[in-house]
């Protein structure tokens, strides 16, 4: 609930303003000559502070471009997250320490499980870990599950991803 809460509040913080802005333009526009100025007295402020937020209104994204709802792609990685094949919780920690030492760039975006399971192979875990079994289940993820995946563990956010207490992927670490 604190994520939705917070989306809400850094989308309100990003189009209010834009929206307030295109609002001064529009009634500066239906105004004329001194429409400015005049603006600026209905509302109590400067003409500095209208010029600004004209330029606000100029240089924003146009609202009436049509584009996904806020939070699409929060929700879409949880989706894909919820649907990859459950590692034990000590085998996420150490995928997930893992991953914080990597340094991502456009290249990972292609086949990420792939480049994933070579860092898993190249990586000195611990053989309790099953590392085989890590760099499996990375190659077995879409493209978009691996994503889903690293964007959990890189803000340290392991509780989404699925468990399992199945002998093979346990071992004594867990």
């Amino acid at each position: 609930m604190r994520r939705a809460l917070d989306e809400i509040e850094h989308e309100r913080a990003e189009t209010l303003p834009l929206r307030r802005a295109e609002a001064v333009e529009r009634a500066v526009a239906m105004a004329g000559r001194g429409g400015r100025t005049a603006v600026a007295e209905f509302l109590g402020l400067g003409v500095n502070t209208i010029d600004k937020m004209l330029h606000l209104a100029r240089s924003g994204p146009a609202v009436m471009v049509r584009s996904l709802p806020p939070g699409t792609f929060r929700r879409l990685l949880a989706a894909e997250v919820s649907e990859v094949a459950p590692l034990a919780r000590s085998q996420w920690g150490a995928l997930a320490w893992l991953i914080r030492g990597i340094a991502f760039d456009e290249m990972w975006i292609d086949a990420p499980g792939v480049l994933l399971a070579e860092e898993v192979e190249d990586a000195d875990l611990d053989a309790g870990f099953a590392p085989a079994r890590i760099a499996a289940a990375c190659r077995s993820w879409s493209r978009v599950q691996a994503l889903a995946v690293i964007d959990c563990c890189l803000r340290s956010d392991l509780d989404p991803l699925p468990t399992s207490t199945e002998p093979g992927a346990a071992g004594a670490n867990d």
